[in-house]
């Protein structure tokens, strides 16, 4: 039983310290490869915030554009207001003057 412990230990010890380099060479790659992923989530990450801040400012230049546009409706509305009474005012006064002239011309 001493023999057949003493042939095992020493390929047991063997084989440990064989898979240990291989096993160092595994934890070396998952770490780069963890690193590495870790540096691609980080630019990921930012570009997803400055895209996220591009899009919100954009969405407050949008908002106050449309307020600017419903104020520039809204003056329009009023000048056409005023266009039309002017207008109507003119017309009123162009017809006062073609009958004054009709009735000097008579």
């Amino acid at each position: 039983m001493i023999r057949l412990q003493a042939k095992l230990f020493p390929t047991l010890l063997l084989s440990l310290l064989l898979a240990t380099p291989a096993r160092a060479d595994n934890i070396s790659t998952l770490q780069y490869s963890v690193t590495a992923a870790q540096k691609n989530y980080d630019a990921a990450q930012s570009d997803y915030a400055a895209a996220s801040k591009v899009l919100q400012e954009q969405e407050k230049r949008v908002a106050q554009e449309q307020s600017r546009l419903k104020e520039l409706q809204q003056k329009q509305t009023t000048a056409k207001a005023h266009l039309d009474q002017t207008q109507s005012k003119l017309d009123q006064q162009q017809k006062a003057l073609d009958s004054a002239w009709n009735k000097d011309n008579k």
